[in-house]
């Protein structure tokens, strides 16, 4: 599909208003809209290129060590949760991202996008900085009975 200035402009527009439906009203210096997880922090980008869509991501870590195990880790995880992309990139930050493609943005689809990406960006990154090392954007808070 061919977007034209228009359609895009219009993506843009609704995006934003879905946005405010589910409580996030201003991007950031950017243009991409914040949202946040218990441990990551994501963003809601509209892309207004081939494939067009709207882009969520999130890091998930950061301080990872580039190593085989790691790796190994991020492989998995790509292999288990089909659509969303996790990557480790050469400066320790742990991403990631899923595309939604444009014909498929409404309010419902958008809050689960966010919700998964979100919520595989605090699963993996908790446990890559648990387990190798680095640390996560949003500090874990302890559970009742831990404190």
């Amino acid at each position: 599909m061919t977007a034209t200035i228009s359609t895009q402009h219009e993506c843009s527009n609704y995006v934003s208003a879905t946005m405010s439906i589910l409580g996030v009203h201003a991007p950031d210096a950017d243009g991409d809209l914040p949202v946040q997880g218990t441990t990551s922090r994501g963003w809601v980008r509209v892309e207004a290129k081939e494939p067009w869509g709207v882009r969520v991501f999130a890091l998930a870590a950061h301080g990872v060590p580039m190593n085989m195990a790691v790796l190994q880790e991020i492989n998995a995880a790509n292999l288990s949760v089909r659509g969303i992309r996790s990557v480790l990139t050469k400066d320790g930050n742990v991403w990631v991202d899923y595309l939604l493609f444009a014909d498929a943005v409404d309010t419902d689809n958008l809050r689960l996008v966010i919700g998964h990406v979100l919520r595989v960006a605090d699963d993996l990154g908790l446990m890559l900085a648990t387990v190798h090392g680095g640390s996560t954007p949003i500090t874990p808070e302890p559970s009742p009975a831990e404190g």
